[in-house]
């Protein structure tokens, strides 16, 4: 299985001759950038590594995960291609190579306004299981019950994750390789997260001995 952070918290997932978009085309919001126009032009005419493309799934409609205009045009472009947006609380889909079982999880605080449902994804292929939280809260114990005793091969987290010794613990507990994604990438990072996240890193990453940090390009061989 070979992952790519292709965007933001966009990840290709390669399997088996098939593909799955978790989080993208997405839109731009800052700190955090967009699918890139590029990508999305390749996406839209099935070029690889799009051109094998058995589904595109997203774990909430924020527009930092989700771009509504790009996936009319996707939907225009190539209706065979499955849109999996979770509605109910849990249940799970069947995309080509690929399972992927879906479980509510809260986002991380914002303001009411912004809001929405929450889903983190597990996903099968290959003989390969990903776990993937995207702006799920650090809440250790809940997604214990969401993994349910599984150990996956490869999990994505926020930074938050690396803030708590409760969730640091999770991440050396639930998956064989960890990855914290979802880093912004405008400078001077007004937001301040990259910050914070590098800071995090700095103390606590000598004891995260299967985790590391991702950013945009960056590709995963499972």
């Amino acid at each position: 299985m070979k992952i790519t952070l292709v965007c933001n918290c966009g990840l290709l997932i390669e399997t088996d001759g098939a593909a799955l978009l978790i989080d993208a085309p997405n839109g731009k919001l800052p700190p955090f950038g967009q699918f890139p126009p590029q990508e999305l032009q390749k996406l839209l005419t099935a070029q690889p590594p799009y051109d094998r493309l058995a589904g595109v799934c997203f774990t909430h409609r924020h527009a930092d995960h989700y771009d509504a205009a790009a996936m009319e045009r996707l939907r225009a472009a190539r209706p065979d291609v499955p849109v999996l947006l979770p509605e109910t609380e849990r249940g799970a889909y069947a995309a080509g190579a690929f399972t992927i079982e879906y479980a509510l999880t809260p986002h991380v605080p914002v303001p009411p306004e912004l809001m929405l449902p929450h889903w983190s994804l597990l996903v099968r292929g290959g003989g390969k299981t990903v776990y993937v939280t995207a702006d799920s809260v650090p809440d250790a114990a809940l997604h214990r019950a969401v993994l349910a005793g599984r150990t996956v091969d490869a999990a994505f987290w926020n930074s938050q994750f690396l803030a708590h010794p409760e969730t640091r613990e999770l991440l050396n507990t639930c998956a064989r390789r960890n990855f914290i994604y979802h880093i912004p990438t405008d400078t001077p990072d007004p937001s301040g997260i990259r910050r914070k996240c590098e800071r995090d890193w700095s103390r606590y990453g000598s004891e995260l001995l299967t985790t590391r940090l991702l950013y945009c390009g960056d590709v995963i061989e499972l």
